[in-house]
């Protein structure tokens, strides 16, 4: 042994002066790049495991004259090889403040460079400019960089390997000062090299610190040591996912593992083995932890010779951890084969995407820990039938598709393969797999199989039974198995025709004292016509009480969710935009059912009529009253409504239209549930926690998206059959459709010790999309044609409020288990087999909805029971207003009165009065409790450094030059300014859209942001670019070919405020033909193709989470004028037309000089022709600040100026 530990010595001395002299070359004809030094280096050099680490902080200043982008990093090859992982961060603030910023880390080459150095590029987020200095942290590591030595030992030695690297770190910059510590698994160390200064405490080596090293000093340094750890390499890791939509996923992983450490020599006793453990093989290992995902069911642990048996299984709802022991110990050299299998249920790791793709959320590295992969291959298995698949990994890997056949199958399945070598623990990440899958594949193998046993059950009877009897049996099963098809393919269609509807709904009318009561009438939408009844037609003769047209000037608002008379309604109103007096309130007794009724109306009004002239003679004939009022200056128009809109304008799915890392990161499973904290724009990975950061839950319900949300709503006893935190709860007040004041009391038991049961005032808000999407604090979306939703539930609280002494973590996991109030109501659906009641009781609703009892006291009894007095049928009229599909009883029937019925018998009523109008509004003035909550919501803004605009004092008005207003920043650097924003951030329509529906990234915009306004008024501001001394007027008194696009943006208000932008193109509009035709073309053209993308880039999760990143068409949801003057066109787009706009804007409002708002304006593309889509604008507002808006007053406010207009 002694002699083997002097060839040893001898070996290393070699070894260590052929390095010297090699390496020492490298100060040869080198030279540090121009312009940056290492002001301080200090790395970190862990060998604890096989896996060696290595942490790197380096601090760099620019000496130079010209700003420095990036920084090298410079390996030598035998480290390069063995290079795993490499990521690089930039600190910024100190101490408990400092944070790190991720940078991108790529490999680049120089020309000169010695002995085959390897170099990787850091690119710096901001240019290091002269004299300035910067604080890198460099995390690298390397496998298979401790070499046994000796290279074999017996059962009864220690393992001690070497590991070669430098004293002084190899850069390619002049390093001022430097220091390497080296941290080893024992304080046994054989021996080191040692360069003066370096000294030995314990486990850890220090070198350093060495002062004014030039570029490429290399000093070879050696330490022999002792490291006992298993040195644990999977030669092969082939883990095969194999996905079934009948709800499991079953995972096959084979491996081949080795020890890689010093190799066993002699023979092996199993009696030393197990009776001196302390001393007889402590390198090698005999058993291993698989960290498996979460409820995994269906394990097994076997090898080419069977099942082993040697094996636990520990499960809870955070993870689930199997100790295998393979037959024998592993020592030094010696490999083993085997096969883990285990099945994980479908729902928690197979999601579907906002725009119809099924995607698997995996994680990619080795369950297996402190082991390192030579070559990992993932295959994931697609169901049969699966088209377009691809994969999203967060590190380079190779990719392939191949083919894989399996029972019954007919085309096989697509495998997706997913290969990588040098695998870590680092590389335990998420990866995500996107597939098409039509659900009618589903029923390939079910058919086959019946249609096998019914051949077989043919062929094995007699000819005469054939005749008979059986035959008729046979004939029988086959027609019901082609009922059972026919009825399945009829669910997955649409329940409407197309182009009508018809259905209950109630007319929402106002008596003389203001009150709201409601008259349940069927209403029948077919061909524009919609059609009034008392009683379900039982044919098509018969006479409606009232009929009207839905034409091009009809709008459709949703006002939400208010209680009449203690009952729910779902409201929606049509309005005349020539009249909008000229309006028709009407309610439906469930969210869904308004939803339809809403998008067939707004069908309806674009619907092109073949024949506009005998449609009108029809509509006479029938006594039909058209909804626009007659005589109105817009009902000669020319109706040019763009009719290709129809086509596509349901077909998008609510997928995002904007490209932007996500605002959430996961950072563990609970309970079924996917946990996500927020992600700060300083903390892109997700690593870091604030004090009471906002943290999300993620599951799917088997359930209906309106069966949860009234769920969620009621805040009755019924609440506590899944809500543990809840002990009661109440509605304080009402504020509009969409919005409540609630108040909740929670329980105490699951608080911490100490922390007394409390009271929380919420401001509840929500709302309903297209595609049946509830939006709010939860977001309930609907999955697998809607019989089941995806619920994510967002919380942010901070506990220290109540209770100082509470640690940060603490308080995380009590938001975490406040979350988990998901999983019961998962669990309350699953037990309901998603039978779930909408009845509530009396007390519920009223609770629910936000009628205090005290208001109910004080209503009527006799205005209460409006609803069951009987109507009398009234002759239908030809006046053509809004109002001709409201019953004109109705209005009297609270409070009779014999003129009142002299005058129905005859004509309709005469037109409501202004007071009489004001009377129907909802009172805008908040209550206490509404007053309450937003001056807690102002006290919390001011302290983030929020304002709320209605507080801001106005400056005074002085001249205006309309369009330069608001400062234009090229740099986005400065407060309160505009740019414009990259066009490839958002997502326009491809050349084959209306084939694929694909979108692809804009390449650039057809006109150019010249100037901007950020104005506040006492009126709204209109036809901004007519104004003199604007920047429009400007460029017109020079006689120039620019044309302007202004886009102006009313926030009304106490004060209005206006955002205007302009844009400009010295192009003619007749080389734009998309663009010629919008401004040359009527309203209703423009209202149906007009498109804005909004983007909150930086913000409150909450801001991102209202505003969304979906393309909307303007005109359709919001009301908007249009100014066309000689050299420009404006668009006044008016956000207080809409409760839903006015709600979000609020919000926005609160926070606004915290965000950084983005938008982008295009002309939707409906025809081949048109396509691609080509953006008009984009803008990047950075931190607006209300106090800053340019001020003007006018003598006039804006409702006398209507008025005498």
């Amino acid at each position: 042994m002694e002699a083997e530990l002097r060839l040893g010595g001898v070996a290393i001395a070699l070894a260590l002066a052929l390095s010297i002299f090699s390496n020492l070359s490298l100060l040869a004809g080198s030279s540090s790049p121009q312009g940056l030094q290492i002001v301080n280096a200090e790395r970190r050099i862990d060998l604890t495991s096989h896996i060696v680490k290595v942490f790197l902080t380096l601090k760099i200043e620019n000496t130079g004259t010209s700003p420095a982008s990036e920084v090298l990093l410079a390996f030598p090859p035998t480290q390069t090889d063995h290079l795993a992982v490499l990521k690089a961060a930039v600190t910024a603030g100190k101490r408990k403040k400092k944070i790190y910023l991720p940078l991108d880390v790529n490999p680049t080459e120089l020309p000169d460079a010695p002995n085959g150095t390897k170099y990787f590029s850091i690119v710096l987020l901001n240019p290091l400019k002269k004299g300035e200095t910067a604080t890198l942290e460099v995390l690298y590591m390397l496998t298979h960089s401790l070499e046994p030595f000796p290279a074999e030992i017996s059962q009864s030695e220690s393992q001690l390997v070497y590991y070669r690297d430098s004293a002084v770190v190899l850069s390619p910059y002049y390093i001022k000062e430097q220091t390497t510590f080296i941290r080893t698994p024992s304080s046994k160390i054989e021996s080191f090299t040692r360069v003066e200064p370096s000294n030995r405490a314990s486990t850890e080596l220090k070198y350093g610190p060495y002062n004014d090293r030039s570029p490429y000093s290399f000093s070879p340094i050696l330490v022999h040591f002792e490291n006992n750890n298993p040195f644990a390499v999977v030669e092969e890791l082939v883990r095969e996912v194999e996905i079934s939509h009948w709800g499991s996923i079953q995972i096959t992983e084979h491996y081949r593992l080795v020890h890689a450490g010093a190799r066993h020599k002699g023979v092996f006793s199993r009696v030393d083995y197990q009776s001196k453990p302390s001393y007889s093989g402590v390198s090698s290992f005999k058993n291993l932890v698989a960290r498996l995902p979460p409820r995994v069911h269906s394990v097994y642990y076997r090898d080419n010779i069977g099942n082993i048996s040697s094996s636990h299984l520990r499960t809870d709802y955070q993870k689930s951890e199997l100790e295998i022991e393979p037959r024998y110990p592993l020592f030094g050299g010696w490999k083993a084969t085997f096969v883990i299998g285990y099945g994980l249920p479908l729902q928690d790791f197979l999601f579907e995407s906002s725009d119809g793709m099924r995607y698997l959320n995996f994680s990619f590295g080795c369950f297996l820990a402190e082991t390192v992969v030579d070559k990992m291959i993932i295959k994931v298995v697609l169901p049969e039938g699966s088209k377009d698949p691809s994969a999203v990994v967060p590190f380079p890997v190779e990719q392939h598709l191949e083919t894989k056949y399996s029972y019954l199958d007919v085309v096989g399945r697509t495998v997706v393969v997913l290969e990588k070598k040098n695998v870590v623990p680092e590389h335990n990440k998420h990866f995500q797999v996107y597939y098409k899958f039509n659900p009618i594949f589903m029923l390939a193998e079910p058919l086959m199989l019946t249609t096998a046993f019914f051949l077989f059950f043919v062929a094995s009877t007699d000819s005469q039974l054939l005749e008979g009897n059986e035959m008729g049996k046979g004939n029988e099963m086959g027609n019901k198995v082609m009922i059972v098809v026919f009825v399945w393919f009829s669910q997955m269609g649409i329940s409407r025709i197309e182009g009508e509807m018809e259905g209950w709904l109630y007319l929402i009318r106002f008596n003389k004292l203001g009150l709201p009561y409601s008259r349940k009438r069927y209403f029948i939408l077919e061909d524009s016509f919609l059609k009034n009844f008392k009683t379900k037609p039982v044919s098509e003769e018969q006479e409606p009480i009232r009929s009207a047209i839905i034409d091009s000037y009809i709008r459709v608002t949703d006002d939400g969710r208010e209680s009449i008379n203690r009952k729910v309604f779902f409201l929606f109103t049509l309005y005349n935009t020539s009249s909008k007096n000229d309006q028709l309130k009407l309610g439906a007794s469930s969210p869904e059912e308004a939803a339809r009724w809403i998008r067939s109306l707004q069908d309806a009004a674009l619907k092109k009529c073949s024949n506009p002239a005998k449609e009108l003679e029809a509509l006479s004939n029938k006594k039909c009253s058209s909804l626009r009022l007659s005589g109105s200056k817009r009902a000669d128009r020319k109706n040019s409504i763009d009719w290709t809109f129809r086509s596509s304008v349901h077909i998008e799915a609510m997928t995002s239209d904007v490209i932007s890392p996500s605002p959430w990161k996961i950072f563990g499973c609970q309970n079924g549930l996917r946990l996500f904290k927020e992600a700060k724009d300083w903390d892109s990975h997700g690593r870091h926690w604030n004090d009471h950061p906002a943290i999300m839950a993620v599951g799917v319900i088997d359930g209906t998206s309106e069966a949860i949300f009234r769920t969620l709503m009621c805040l009755g006893p019924s609440r506590s059959e899944w809500d543990f935190c809840f002990y009661r709860g109440s509605v304080v007040e009402h504020l509009d459709g969409h919005t409540d004041i609630i108040n909740e009391m929670l329980y105490s038991d699951w608080l911490p010790w100490g922390m007394r049961r409390r009271d929380l005032l919420l401001r509840r808000y929500w709302r309903r999309e297209n595609d049946g999407t509830y939006g709010g604090g939860y977001v309930i979306t609907p999955v697998n044609q809607g019989k089941k939703s995806l619920v994510k539930h967002m919380l942010a609280i901070d506990w220290k409020f109540w209770k100082l002494s509470l640690r940060p973590s603490s308080a995380r996991s009590i938001t975490a288990r406040m979350l988990e109030r998901l999983a019961a109501l998962r669990e309350l659906f699953k037990a309901q087999n998603a039978n779930y009641s909408s009845e509530f009781s009396y007390g519920e609703v009223t609770r629910d909805i936000g009628v205090p009892q005290n208001e109910m006291e004080d209503i009527p009894k006799e205005i209460r029971k409006i609803e069951h007095v009987d109507e009398v049928e009234r002759p239908a009229s030809g006046h053509t207003s809004l109002k001709g599909l409201n019953d004109a009883a109705d209005v009297f029937f609270d409070v009779p009165e014999a003129t009142d019925y002299d005058q129905l018998d005859n004509e309709w009523p005469l037109e409501e009065t202004t007071e009489q109008l004001s009377l129907n509004m909802y009172p805008s003035k908040l209550s206490t409790a509404a007053v309450f909550v937003k001056k807690i919501h102002d006290i919390r803004a001011q302290k983030k450094g929020y304002m709320d605009l209605q507080d801001i004092t106005r400056e005074e008005s002085a001249s205006c030059s309309y369009g330069e207003t608001l400062q234009m920043d090229p740099n986005c650097a400065l407060p309160c300014s505009c740019s414009e924003a990259d066009p490839s951030t958002f997502l326009v329509r491809g050349q084959n859209y209306l084939r694929d529906n694909h979108k692809i990234k804009a390449k650039g915009t057809s006109m150019q942001l010249l100037g901007a306004d950020w104005i506040q008024s006492n009126r709204r501001e209109d036809d901004l670019g007519s104004r003199p001394g604007g920047i429009v007027q400007k460029y017109a008194g020079r006689g120039g070919p620019e044309f302007f696009f202004v886009v102006n943006i009313q926030v009304p208000g106490a004060t209005t405020y206006n955002l205007a932008l302009y844009y400009m193109t010295r192009t003619p509009l007749e080389e734009n033909p998309i663009v010629h035709r919008f401004v040359n073309g009527d309203d209703a053209y423009r209202n149906s193709r007009f498109k804005l993308i909004p983007h909150i880039s930086k913000g409150s999760w909450i801001v991102k989470q209202s505003v969304g990143k979906k393309a909307c068409l303007v005109g359709q949801a919001l009301e908007v004028r249009y100014y066309r003057g000689n050299n420009y066109f404006e668009l006044g787009i008016d956000v207080g037309s809409s409760t839903v706009a006015r709600g979000v804007v609020s919000l926005v409002l609160g926070y606004l000089n915290n965000l950084i708002i983005e938008m982008a304006f295009l002309i939707q593309a409906n025809t081949e022709e048109e396509l691609p889509e080509v953006l008009l604008g984009t803008c990047r507002l950075s931190h607006l600040d209300a106090s800053r808006a340019f001020s003007i007053k006018h003598e006039f406010p804006q409702e006398n100026q209507e008025s005498s207009s």
